[in-house]
């Protein structure tokens, strides 16, 4: 208290000057309407400067927020188009009871192996979200992965940039069907397999996914043929295929979530013990 009381009796020019000032002031601007004018349109100005600032952090601290909630508005649309090319397919007449075939979970990247021989990336979606180890994962730009493990919220996939993901692919505009695999190397190729040498194709030509498994919908985008050729001796080419969908960069993905997955892989695995 005595501090303060001697900063107090030592400074109380200044104090007394500053209220002067204000007194002052406040005097010019009530009794004066041009000092009142100005006045007033800076206030205006000062205040709606500090409210842009003050809304752009918000904003930016919403982004997040507003970005997720784009991704599930997203997610919804695709699910509904990936039914609808489903039943298209089908010569029976869809009832509307049936409900959508594909569900699709937005999920965030949370980290993104890269430069390995098995790249992986881990997403916060997990078994509390309805995502199943073996669920495809893709992005607006095509194919991105395969769910390998999954946790209560959050999951790791295996990249399309991995050995072990093998995605059964054709060709758009023809019957041929192959199977696609990254083998390492450049983080934009993988190598299509299996499509007979008699087949004409181009540079250029467009690959997607064949949809003979439960795991992607057909003709999600896969890349391009940049390059092909037939080894000697062999029946099928061996074809580049430049990717759609730029891996190092993945920010936001897709899961997959198929209505009767579960039931055809059960039959599936019937049929393998009975082939047995």
């Amino acid at each position: 208290m005595n501090n303060l009381l001697y900063f107090i009796a030592r400074y109380h020019p200044v104090f007394v000057f500053l209220l002067l000032e204000v007194v002052s002031y406040n005097l010019i601007i009530r009794y004066n309407t041009p000092q009142q004018t100005i006045h007033n349109h800076s206030v205006e100005v000062w205040t709606s400067a500090v409210d842009n600032k003050v809304s752009t952090i918000k904003n930016y601290f919403k982004l997040q927020q507003i970005a997720d909630s784009l991704v599930q508005e997203n997610a919804k649309l695709a699910g509904a188009l990936f039914s609808i090319k489903e039943r298209l397919k089908d010569a029976s007449i869809p009832r509307a009871e049936d409900g959508p075939t594909y569900w699709l979970k937005g999920a965030r990247v949370l980290s993104n192996a890269l430069f390995e021989r098995h790249n992986t990336f881990t997403i916060n979606k997990g078994s509390d979200d309805g995502v199943l180890p073996g669920q495809g994962v893709v992005t607006l730009n095509g194919v991105a992965g395969i769910v390998k493990s999954v946790g209560s919220h959050y999951s790791v996939v295996l990249s399309l940039l991995n050995p072990l993901v093998r995605v059964s692919a054709k060709m758009k505009k023809a019957p041929f069907f192959g199977t696609l695999r990254w083998e390492g190397g450049d983080l934009q190729m993988a190598d299509l397999y299996d499509i007979p040498k008699y087949a004409e194709i181009h540079k250029g030509d467009s690959i997607v996914t064949s949809g003979f498994s439960t795991i992607f919908p057909p003709d999600i985008p896969l890349g391009t043929i940049d390059r092909f050729k037939i080894k000697r001796g062999s029946d099928v080419y061996s074809i580049k295929v430049r990717l759609f969908t730029e891996t190092p960069t993945l920010s936001y993905v897709y899961v997959i979530q198929r209505k009767d997955r579960e039931e055809i892989t059960d039959l599936q695995k019937e049929s393998q013990q009975f082939d047995r």
